[in-house]
């Protein structure tokens, strides 16, 4: 499991069941792997946004991700565009039903790439492993036909 390491750290134990869940769920239930994947973001915003800006329990996860003092925390371009990555494909996958299992699968290695990032930014950990992408299960070929 991808976020395995996660679990020596007692706090993290919500986020580890969230990421944990979208991981089990992408390749079988794809749109509650999405709707697992958006719990993660947001329990990830605001323990940032609580942790290192302010404790505003009021703000949307929008409304924290649009903040300047957020972006300036995160200070990288490309994990800002992930957290709206998983954040869109969550709310659609909540919203309209649907997640197809590549789509969940690309939110997954989105979300294992934000959950490192974000723990190097606090100094919880310097690495973490590398994502073992999971494989959709091959549906059975039928027979061929006897003559």
């Amino acid at each position: 499991m991808n976020f395995t390491y996660l679990k020596s750290f007692p706090r993290l134990k919500p986020l580890y069941r969230y990421c944990s869940d979208a991981e089990q769920l992408c390749c079988t239930r794809p749109y509650l792997s999405g709707n697992a994947a958006r719990n993660a973001l947001e329990h990830l915003v605001r323990l940032v946004y609580c942790s290192k800006i302010e404790n505003d329990s009021e703000m949307t996860i929008f409304d924290m991700v649009a903040d300047d003092r957020f972006r300036d925390y995160i200070g990288d371009p490309y994990v800002m565009n992930t957290i709206h990555y998983i954040r869109k494909m969550g709310n659609a996958a909540a919203h309209q039903g649907n997640l197809t299992v590549d789509e969940a699968i690309s939110v997954l290695e989105n979300l294992h790439f934000l959950v490192g990032e974000i723990l190097i930014l606090f100094g919880v950990i310097s690495d973490y492993p590398e994502l073992q992408k999971p494989e959709p299960k091959k549906k059975p070929q039928p027979a061929p036909a006897q003559p």
